[in-house]
């Protein structure tokens, strides 16, 4: 990219640099670890806050400072870690490397396998990534799944169940399974495990026959086909994740002396794997190849504390790799450091890792229990003495444990002085963290949730911009929709109000140029002839002409062969949200959170699309968004993964690996939250091949593994990050139950408790000055209100300054709306008429930006089509027809539709006796949906009146079909109703001459409301000047009122306050204004 707006996020080298850069005080474990002698081996066991992390760069360093810094390569479990390890290392190390100290296992299989390729004069390998893996199993697996909602006796159903039958599945996998992403899931899960312990697909298959287990032939045919796809030319030397650790291991066993060897190797002697609890069995071959080679192992970690399971790592790994090696193992146990936590959470992690299975009992327990008040049996460690270094709280309702988590975090930072990237909040899924991460930002907290994200397809600013793109490279007929969509998305910008301008610019220009065309047609034309935007010297006009401009711009590029990054680029720079989102990613709350997620996600996708013109520089920019828009999984990034914001940071026990906290918070502790005890890998039984493979089973079909000890190997680890102390959080309700870890925590369960604190913000605590300052009537108590906001809105508190007051600040324009001094006319509509004339207000809000829908108004469009489309109005034949439309009505759920499908018949019913009847009395209807137009001074009048009903006599009635539920009185009809008022208005001011079938002896006798729902016809006396001359006229004078009004020529609208201000079943979209705490009125 040639601009760095997007990338807005500040890194730096590594956290707390005076603190690394200093020589930290080894203990005495940590000294021997970092005494190792360069190519020996050596086991390390550490609990939490043993220091092992700080043993590792200590290690490091010395190697490199002796033999260099290519003698010594650092191994972590996450690249996460990796990238903070390899930071410390660099800034105390302080000298050129070769490479980075420190890496992740797979990093290490790659750059051997890349060195190799090189030196060979072979093609680069490149990773498989897991989106790309899935798409792929997605791929294969098309020509036998059908689709969620296919019918179960289709015949498209009934060959891709014997398909799948034919391959070996059991007729539970029907081709609806197959389908699911869950089904691709579990696919890739089983092939990593087989490929992991290096089962190729026939013996997966001969396991499955062995163990009768159908599932696993019937997969073994995909495997196949899978392994298969990565032979093709397309994807030479191009690895998956455990196929990269495979090739790697048995490159480096084929070494032989004469061979070149790749410099990462060339003068490697020791390998320090921290977190060595995590490796995986591709990991372990890989370390056992190095180990042959002469290279020093030095393993260090905690089998309590492996939080990778789902990932195929095993805690007892670093155990058998070492006892593999044999003879000359330096076993090290570090103890607890002096400035280590305390004695409550050195017992609380005893008493966590006594529960995981005894058999991964090393000896890094022991010193936890010496280095706490109590001894290390369990019995001993039952009560944890009250400290504030342990909390726990149980609330009554999530909203209560979300307050109470904004409140406490800013006591934290705000009373004890933590700093806010001190402070982690830990949960089991990041669901629930995303959930914490919105509710933490409506109260200002300012957090950041670190970690993976949706896939591009999935995340709004990435899907809206690569979808932009593919209409910008593949012109196409738009839908009115798909017009409006864009027109209001976030790179060209326009807001409701916005588009409601620009439809009526667009149409007052037409009519100027003497055309018919609708607002929609001309919308839909801008996009077909760009420079038709141009014309229109509005704001609007402005920002929609440059929007296309981009557009057409980008289709310049594409024929001129620019790479997709150049394209995005060339449509992002261009946008109204790239200045929007940077400017509103600096602040806090919700919009600064929705904004940072924007643009990290547009950083993920311009990463992902530069990556991917490096690989294919002449590769079409189409397949790339198409390729984007069909994956499902979120692509990997290489972004950095240290962000220097002081931000409260948001994790998975997963994303804890390398990282430790002042304080942690554990939050949404219930049970099958945080214990989650739902089975992994339940239909194809990975899990089971795993123990098979590793021998801990002997029948996979019946092996189920429990996962109580990985759930309570991240609470060990969660626990473990902290220095100082460690808040735990539930919530107890009907529908959630506690978990039974606070129990294992702290003793016992305290009693749930409702939090209703005032917040610790500035926002809130302006909040409440403002409420007591309105129902405070005391002089004094007034004054020191008075004073604390004037404090507060001199230091720039949002909403403290009273001109920052609704109501306070002057109007934005008094200037109409319409300049009915220069004759131009207002457009009437009848129901904006009628709007208008109940509350101005209301009628200028709903016309110039809010919106109203419902049922009612979605069955009455339908009914009113219906109607104007029968030619048969018998009862069966209206069923039929609103039968067939049935489907384009959306509805909250099954009950809601049976319910109003109920009502549509009752009201079906009622209509057809209506229209039998005035088909009895020689009624017919003359016009249907006809559109009327008219003028009446500067009124320009427009509307579609349902039907015109006219006697053999000549006698015409204006007829209007409701679908409400309730309808007005008869005695309102004369003096309130305003539409068809307006409607007969139009037609004696020469509106009726446009009416197909009208003719010369015609009369207009008056207008009726149509009720099926009420089961009620209601009449309006004839507006004939003849017939009702004073009634014309007080309507006329009605119209006036209307056009001044609605033209804004008074320079205000006026709310008549009534008692639909107040109904939520009523109309009106100005309540707020109504509000006794903002307003002058009530």
């Amino acid at each position: 990219m040639s601009e760095n707006s997007v990338n807005r996020a500040r890194f730096r080298l590594a956290p707390h640099q005076d603190q690394l850069a200093a020589e930290v005080k080894l203990g005495g474990g940590q000294q021997a670890l970092a005494e190792v002698e360069a190519g020996t081996h050596a086991l390390v066991y550490g609990a939490a806050g043993t220091g092992k992390t700080v043993g590792v760069r200590a290690l490091a360093l010395r190697i490199a400072r002796e033999q260099g810094p290519a003698a010594v390569v650092a191994v972590a479990a996450s690249r996460e870690a990796a990238n903070l390890l390899r930071d410390q290392l660099a800034l105390q190390f302080q000298g050129s490397t070769p490479g980075p100290m420190a890496r992740t296992v797979s990093s290490l299989a790659f750059s051997i396998l890349r060195q190799a390729a090189l030196d060979s004069g072979f093609v680069e390998p490149e990773l498989v990534s897991g989106p790309e893996q899935d798409r792929i199993l997605k791929e294969l697996l098309a020509p036998y799944a059908v689709g969620r909602d296919s019918e179960f006796a289709g015949a498209e159903f009934i060959a891709s169940a014997q398909s799948l039958a034919e391959l070996g599945f059991p007729k539970f996998v029907s081709p609806q399974v197959v389908g699911l992403r869950g089904f691709r899931a579990e696919l890739r899960d089983l092939i990593a495990v087989a490929q992991e312990n290096q089962i190729d697909p026939d013996r997966l298959a001969e396991l499955g026959e062995q163990h009768d287990l159908p599932i696993w032939v019937g997969a073994a045919h995909f495997y196949r086909l899978y392994v298969e796809r990565l032979r093709e030319p397309a994807y030479l030397n191009r690895h998956d994740s455990a196929t990269l650790l495979n090739v790697a291991s048995e490159y480096v066993q084929g070494l032989s002396d004469g061979d070149r060897i790749p410099a990462v190797l060339a003068g490697l002697k020791t390998v320090i794997v921290d977190d060595a609890q995590e490796l995986t069995k591709g990991a372990i071959r890989l370390l056992r190849s190095l180990a042959e080679r002469g290279i020093g192992l030095v393993l260090v970690g905690d089998p309590d504390a492996s939080v990778l399971g789902f990932r195929a790592s095993d805690p007892r790994a670093m155990r058998d790799l070492m006892n593999e090696l044999g003879s000359g193992i330096q076993p090290i146990v570090l103890e607890a450091r002096d400035q280590a936590r305390g004695s409550t959470l050195n017992d609380v992690l005893l008493k966590v890792a006594n529960k995981i299975s005894p058999e991964l009992a090393g000896p890094q327990r022991a010193a936890l229990a010496s280095a706490g008040t109590t001894a290390c049996s369990e019995a001993e460690v039952d009560d944890v003495d009250p400290s504030p270094a342990l909390e726990v709280r149980v609330h009554d309702t999530p909203a209560s444990e979300a307050a109470w988590l904004a409140n406490r975090l800013r006591q934290l930072h705000l009373h004890d002085g933590l700093a806010w990237r001190s402070i982690a909040v830990v949960a089991r899924s990041r669901e629930a963290l995303r959930q914490f991460e919105a509710e933490l930002a409506a109260e200002n907290v300012p957090v950041l949730l670190a970690g993976a994200r949706a896939a591009l397809r999935d995340e709004y600013a990435s899907r809206e911009l690569l979808t932009l793109l593919r209409f910008a490279l593949e012109p196409r007929e738009l839908t009115l929709e798909q017009a409006v969509g864009f027109l209001t998305g976030p790179y060209c910008g326009l807001d409701s109000l916005g588009l409601r301008r620009l439809r009526r610019s667009l149409r007052r220009q037409e009519l100027e140029g003497e055309g018919n065309r609708t607002a929609d047609e001309l919308i839909l034309e801008m996009f077909a002839a760009p420079g038709a935007a141009v014309t229109l010297k509005t704001p609007e006009g402005f920002l929609v002409a440059d929007f296309l401009k981009s557009i057409e711009a980008t289709r310049i590029e594409a024929a001129e062969r620019a790479t997709v990054d150049r394209l995005l680029w060339t449509l992002w720079s261009a946008s109204k949200a790239r200045k929007a989102w940077v400017e509103l990613s600096r602040g806090l709350g919700e919009v600064a959170v929705q904004a940072n997620r924007n643009l990290d996600a547009l950083v993920a996708l311009f990463s992902v699309a530069n990556r991917y013109v490096e690989r294919s520089p002449e590769a079409d920019a189409l397949e790339f968004v198409a390729f984007q828009l069909d994956l499902e999984l979120a692509e990997d990034t290489l972004s950095l993964n240290y962000r220097d914001d002081n931000r409260i940071q948001l994790l998975t026990p997963s994303a804890l690996i390398g990282r430790e906290f002042e304080a942690v918070v554990l939050v949404g502790m219930q049970e099958g939250s945080w214990p989650n005890l739902k089975a992994r890998s339940s239909l194809l039984r990975a899990t089971g091949l795993a123990e098979l493979a590793s021998a801990r089973s002997t029948a996979p079909a019946l092996a189920s593994r429990t996962e109580i000890f990985d759930e309570l190997r991240m609470l060990y680890k969660a626990i473990g990050v902290a220095k100082t102390r460690v808040l735990l959080s539930a919530v107890e309700g009907e529908e959630s139950e506690v978990s039974q870890f606070v129990e294992l925590v702290a003793g016992s369960i305290p009693e749930s408790e409702s939090f209703n604190e005032p917040a610790l913000s500035l926002r809130s605590l302006v909040g409440e000055l403002r409420r007591k300052l309105h129902s405070t009537k005391d002089a004094g108590a007034r004054n020191e209100i008075h004073a604390a906001l004037s404090l507060l809105a001199e230091q720039g508190v949002p909403g403290a300054a009273p001109a920052e007051w609704y109501g306070s600040r002057a109007l934005s324009t008094i200037e109409p709306i319409t300049n009915l001094a220069a004759g131009e006319l207002v457009y009437i509509s009848p129901s904006q008429f009628d709007k208008f004339l109940k509350c101005p207000l209301h009628w200028f809000m709903s016309s110039h930006g809010a919106r109203e829908g419902g049922f009612e108004a979605n069955l009455g469009t339908l009914l009113h089509k219906v109607l104007e489309e029968a030619t048969d109005e018998s009862e069966s034949a209206l069923n039929n027809a609103v039968e067939s439309k049935w489907h384009t009505l959306d509805f909250e759920s099954e009950w809601v539709e049976r319910s109003q499908r109920k009502k549509a018949r009752e009201m079906v019913s009622w209509l057809a006796g209506y229209l039998a009847d005035k088909k009895a009395d020689k009624i017919e209807a003359i016009a249907k949906e006809q559109k009327i137009k008219a003028e009446i001074g500067q009124a320009k009048i427009s509307g579609n009146i349902d039907r015109i009903e006219r006697s053999a006599s000549g006698e015409i009635v204006i007829a209007d079909l409701k679908t409400g539920a309730s309808a007005p009185s008869q005695t309102s009809m004369d003096s309130e109703n305003a539409q068809l008022a307006l409607y007969q208005l139009a037609f004696e001011h020469g509106g009726a001459l446009a009416i197909p079938g009208y003719q010369d002896g015609d009369r207009l006798v008056g207008a009726t409301l149509i009720f099926p729902g009420a089961k009620k016809v209601l009449t309006q006396s004839s507006l004939n000047a003849e017939a009702n001359p004073a009634l014309q006229a007080m309507w006329l004078e009605k119209v006036q009122v209307a056009v001044r009004g609605m033209a804004m020529s008074d320079g205000f609208f006026l709310a008549n306050i009534d008692s639909h201000c107040h109904d939520d079943n009523s109309y009106g979209d100005c309540k707020l204004f109504l509000t006794e705490a903002v307003s002058h009125a009530g």
